[in-house]
């Protein structure tokens, strides 16, 4: 394709365009610009219902629920797959167009000539279906990913929240022995004033007593460092009231061992990535091929 432009007396001239502004509207006309959309996923804080919920005691469920709303990992994880999935539409297009132009020059007959030439860069038959694939792999490894991150979090919830459980039943039964021993203490005072009760007894139940106030203090200071830990995991401020946990229902177990491994070798996350992997892997060396054959180009002058 060729434009001329033949240069004009300045009187015909008078109210036409110039060369130079023709050229600027022809780029313009072909030119497309593309502003990515940027979608924030603003972490959903707890209401004042659910915050009131969480102080006066929730159940574990409560938490994951929490976890899988204001937890950045799971937005990040999201918009890495969705990252992915866009990129799946580009791998599988043709190049982008090329546009060139020439300086005018003089030539033989004294006329001024603009030359534009529209180039297209065709991959041979097979190349763009091996991008689509190996683009494909990363949407399954991004995927895979996302649902690893989502168990893991489920987990981590999970193991806190259970730790916390142990710990303020670890804490009540503590108050209890202090209690009994309490009891213990005085009636073993009165008796030794009595002579009914000897003083290596009563020494060792005092030093007893030392114990379970150091037992009952590392409790507490190991519940408020796990506390720290799962407000974390909810997006909280570590110093977020956390109410007495309710405890989850017990259930047997209702499939053996075996069962059980069978399972997590079909779906456990890191099995299913690497499997996505290997796959991936496979899809390059197409890919790679591809690419060492030349590639030809289309154009228009």
């Amino acid at each position: 394709m060729a434009v001329k432009i033949k240069k004009q007396d300045p009187a015909r001239s008078m109210g036409s365009k110039s060369p130079h502004s023709l050229l600027i509207a022809f780029f313009l006309s072909f030119t497309v610009f593309f502003q990515p959309l940027v979608t924030a996923a603003a972490d959903e804080l707890p209401g004042r219902e659910e915050i009131e919920r969480l102080a006066a005691g929730p159940a574990v469920s409560d938490l994951i629920n929490l976890a899988l709303r204001a937890n950045p990992s799971i937005a990040s994880a999201r918009q890495g797959w969705r990252a992915t999935v866009e990129g799946y539409r580009v791998a599988g297009a043709y190049p982008d167009p090329k546009i060139s132009a020439s300086y005018p020059t003089e030539t033989r007959i004294g006329d001024e000539e603009w030359q534009i030439a529209l180039s297209q860069t065709v991959p041979l038959p097979g190349r763009l279906t091996a991008e689509e694939n190996a683009a494909s792999a990363d949407i399954r490894i991004a995927h895979i990913t996302y649902e690893k991150v989502i168990r893991d979090l489920v987990a981590e919830v999970r193991q806190s929240a259970h730790e916390l459980i142990y710990l303020q039943e670890a804490g009540t039964i503590a108050a209890g022995n202090r209690d009994l021993l309490d009891q213990l203490l005085a009636s073993g005072t009165a008796g030794y004033a009595r002579d009914r009760t000897s003083l290596i007894d009563l020494s060792k139940a005092a030093a007893q007593s030392g114990q379970l106030d150091y037992d009952a203090h590392l409790l507490a200071g190991t519940a408020a460092t796990e506390k720290t830990r799962l407000n974390g995991l909810l997006g909280r401020a570590p110093d977020a009231v956390v109410g007495p946990l309710i405890p989850p229902a017990l259930h047997p177990v209702n499939h053996s061992l075996d069962d059980i491994y069978l399972f997590v070798e079909k779906n456990g996350s890191d099995i299913l990535l690497a499997r996505a992997a290997l796959e991936k892997s496979e899809k390059n060396v197409t890919l790679a091929r591809y690419k060492t054959l030349p590639e030809f180009d289309a154009g228009l002058l």
